[in-house]
Order: structure tokens, then C-alpha cells, then sequence
């Protein structure tokens, strides 16, 4: 490939499931979807790229975290080995938490408004630690906010997609792009 820069991943599949759900792969490799309850993309990794930008506009019916697992072989999810430090701001007030859990955070939006997210994930198709790097800018009724994720996945496998499901079973619309960067 000539030049640095980003180029973008197009999944081999996707799948999405939710009442009246829908999903699609654009002509640029975005995937599209409505009314989701979960999303898998499929073998959007691989040994092309070490690193990833993810890029999110999502809308849901009511307030949540879109959140994300490493998966592989299209279905086998990590649901182990995550921790995570965030940043949030909203007004003039701002707190802060560590702790682990059994996914990665991206915040787009909260009760019906969009939002977006700029993630970064580092070397999920390497067998090593896979790092990630999440700037939202969820929006509400009380005006936007910005949350800022630093997290780590401990477990040492090489993954190739990822699940994307709400903290809720509140349907979530949107776009997700994917990119490479060119090493």
C-alpha cells in the first residue's frame, strides 16, 4: 500500500440481533445498523494492521455505555481480563474510577441523543495485551460531556472482531467505522 495514514477495514461479516434489527456494510466499509440489540463484526482485524481507530455515531433510547468485547472465529468473546481508568466531565464537575470488568467502554450518546467516539485500539490481533483508548462525547438533555477511557485486555490471544452491545437492552442505532493504520 503506497503512503502512511488510515486505511479503512471492511468486515468479512456481520450480525446483528434485536427486534426489527438491521445492520449492513456500506461501500466504504462502514457498518450501518438500527435498532440493535448486539452487533458482531466479523474479521475486521488482522495481520495487516498492528493498530486500529474506531470511529462511532450511535443514538439509543435510553441512557447507556456502548461497550464492546474482543472476539474470534466470528462468535468466541473475551469476557475476562479487562481494566479500565476513565475521565468524566460534565459542566464544571468531574470524577474519575479505576476498576475491571468483562468488556471495553465506548460512550456515544445517552437518552435518544447521538453522539460519537473516537476509539483506539492497539494490537488486538497480536498475541499479546490488547490496549484501548476511548474520547466521547455522549450528549443529553443536559448538554454534552466527555468521557476519556484508558484500558487494557490482559489475555494474550489474537482477535479479529469485536461484539458491540448497550450496558442495557435498549436498542442502539448507528455507524461504526474501523481503520487501519499503515505501518
Amino acid at each position: 500500500m503506497p503512503g502512511k495514514g488510515l486505511r479503512i477495514c471492511v468486515p468479512s461479516t456481520i450480525a446483528v440481533t434485536g427486534s426489527g434489527s438491521s445492520a449492513s456494510i456500506g461501500k466504504n466499509g462502514s457498518v450501518s445498523f438500527t435498532s440493535a440489540v448486539t452487533l458482531r463484526i466479523n474479521n475486521v482485524f488482522s495481520s495487516t494492521y498492528d493498530n486500529y481507530m474506531m470511529v462511532a455515531q450511535c443514538s439509543v433510547t435510553g441512557a447507556f455505555d456502548l461497550r464492546f468485547k474482543l472476539s474470534k472465529s466470528a462468535g468466541t468473546e473475551s469476557s475476562t481480563g479487562y481494566g479500565y481508568q476513565y475521565l468524566y466531565t460534565n459542566g464544571t464537575s468531574v470524577t474519575a474510577g479505576r476498576g475491571t470488568g468483562s468488556f471495553f467502554t465506548m460512550n456515544t450518546g445517552s437518552s435518544g441523543a447521538w453522539g460519537g467516539s473516537t476509539d483506539y485500539i492497539f494490537a488486538p490481533f497480536l498475541s499479546q495485551p490488547t490496549t484501548h483508548i476511548c474520547v466521547g462525547a455522549p450528549s443529553g438533555s443536559a448538554g454534552p460531556s466527555i468521557y476519556d477511557w484508558a484500558e487494557i485486555h490482559t489475555v494474550t490471544d489474537s482477535y479479529d472482531g469485536i461484539l458491540v452491545l448497550p450496558d442495557s437492552s435498549s436498542p442502539v442505532s448507528g455507524v461504526i467505522t474501523i481503520y487501519g493504520w499503515v505501518k
